[in-house]
């Protein structure tokens, strides 16, 4: 493995090995153009401190409620406390035996870059992709191939000290800096739900400790997999699943910030962590409107978002119809108002709404076949206008009216409508078109870079995994200058 370090990236298909040509060019670009010193130099040092109290810290299966008697040892002892600082400070090592360890860079190019070659997060996938592919072992820097559990014992210290979080928050203001983000015009935050598979089983229990001699009689029980539940997406849809919400910057698509949520929790829950994070690690943007999914039209998730972002702000989602129904034939020359508020005629056609009516409270809608001003937003929203042409139900209709039927409907009738904001408004189209960006950032992390493949457990663990994707998508749009979504 040593003597890979002579190959180059162009002598790879002569091995043979079973990688795309345009994912082994963007590895080798992001490899070599992208600014590693930055992440090396800012988190290195904090990785080191973080490792040697891994390296001491007490085994996982020291029971917890035996921490008291330890507690009470030292304070009988004072010395222990001081002898505990003293080898901290110490050299553990002063005779430099053993093997010359990896550079750190090598690991976290291992973990960020492993997706780029559609290989799964997991330490032994990830380890056998660099025993694998030269290109790979290349790119990384390694000096010999580490071993699954060197790079798990890698990956639990990044997550539990949540040194993911800071290699987001440098490539993030790394692209600002580059003018990948302009945070000047990014006033639209995209906020949506997801879910991550769980491969435990679901409802187990175990008991906090292994071997201790109070095992048998303890009644104190963890669960196996404490984020993992039933995750109703559908009507006929239900994943045994983590649950993450995730937000993003409209314009540019950057992913801005992420939260873990038990799978069958609440899934606006997601609003306020997402919105405070947004309030404390970038309070440099001036945030006016938010893109949610349906489920987050709510007056409380509106509140929530003018408590947090100011009371200017304004929460964009779609009609949630809730127990509403379908209207049939609520009068002359209209079909239906479907639950989803819109309005169609006897022809087939959906009524196109023009403006509001302050003085009756109601929505006012035009015929799309005879009203200019409804043809002419059509034309605007770039849809589909009808042929203007002789209708066949115009006598039936509106027999007298050159313009066509139009048709007010109460303010009551619609009340999964939103007053202020009505969704089915010019302004509000324009607007909520932008949400798709994060349905097409969640589809190339998941399926493209495979984020949705979780083994781990934990909030920290899968935060950190969630993190790392986060940080590969900085770190791509950095070398290419766009987030491709």
């Amino acid at each position: 493995m040593s003597g890979y370090s002579y190959f180059n990236y162009d002598q790879m298909t002569l091995l043979k090995v079973e990688v795309h040509s345009d994912e082994l060019e963007l590895l080798q670009q992001v490899a070599d153009v992208y600014d590693w010193k930055t992440i090396q130099t800012e988190v290195e040092p904090k990785f080191k401190e973080a490792a040697f109290d891994f390296r001491h810290q007490k085994p996982s299966d020291v029971c917890p409620h035996q921490d008291k008697p330890e507690k009470d040892l030292q304070e009988t002892f004072p010395f222990l406390a001081t002898t505990a600082a003293a080898d901290k400070v110490s050299n553990g090592n002063p005779k430099g035996a053993g093997r010359k360890g990896q550079d750190f860079l090598s690991y976290l190019k291992a973990f960020l870059l492993a997706p780029v070659l559609r290989a799964e997060q997991n330490c032994e996938a990830i380890s056998g992709a660099i025993a694998a592919n030269p290109a790979f072992y290349v790119a990384c820097g390694f000096t010999a191939p580490p071993a699954a559990r060197t790079l798990r014992d890698f990956d639990q210290i990044m997550c539990a000290h949540n040194l993911w979080d800071i290699v987001h928050q440098l490539t993030y203001e790394k692209n600002v800096e580059d003018k990948v983000i302009d945070e000047t015009i990014e006033n639209t935050l995209n906020i949506d739900n997801t879910h991550l598979l769980g491969y435990s089983t679901p409802g187990k229990y175990v008991k906090e400790c292994r071997e201790c001699d109070l095992f048998d009689g303890c009644e104190s029980v963890v669960s196996t997999d404490e984020t993992a539940d039933w995750y109703i997406k559908g009507k006929y849809k239900c994943y045994y699943a983590h649950q993450i919400g995730l937000s993003q910057l409209a314009a540019s698509g950057a992913p801005l910030g992420c939260v873990v949520l038990n799978g069958k929790q609440y899934e606006p829950d997601s609003l306020q962590p997402l919105l405070e994070d947004v309030m404390e690690n970038h309070s440099e943007l001036e945030i006016q409107k938010v893109n949610a999914d349906g489920i987050f039209n709510s007056q409380a998730c509106r509140e929530t978002v003018r408590s947090i972002l100011g009371k200017e702000v304004e929460l964009f989602a779609s009609v949630n119809p809730r127990r509403k129904k379908d209207i049939e034939q609520p009068t002359r020359g209209i079909a239906q108002i479907t639950k989803h508020g819109s309005v169609k005629c006897i022809a087939g056609h959906d009524m196109v709404f023009l403006s509001k009516d302050q003085n009756l409270d109601a929505y006012i809608f035009g015929c799309p076949v005879y009203n200019e001003e409804a043809r002419g937003k059509l034309e605007h929203m770039r849809l589909e206008v009808p042929d203007k042409c002789a209708c066949e139900k115009k006598q039936e209709c509106s027999p007298n009216a050159a313009m066509g039927r139009t048709y007010r409907v109460a303010r009551d009738m619609l009340s999964q409508i939103e007053w202020d904001n009505p969704q089915f408004s010019y302004h509000f189209k324009l607007v909520y078109a932008l949400r798709t960006k994060i349905e097409r950032l969640f589809g190339r992390m998941k399926g493209r870079f495979k984020m949705k493949h979780l083994y781990k457990r934990g909030v920290d663990n899968i935060r950190g995994h969630i993190l790392k994707f986060m940080n590969l998508m900085h770190i791509l749009a950095s070398v290419t200058g766009t987030y491709g979504v």
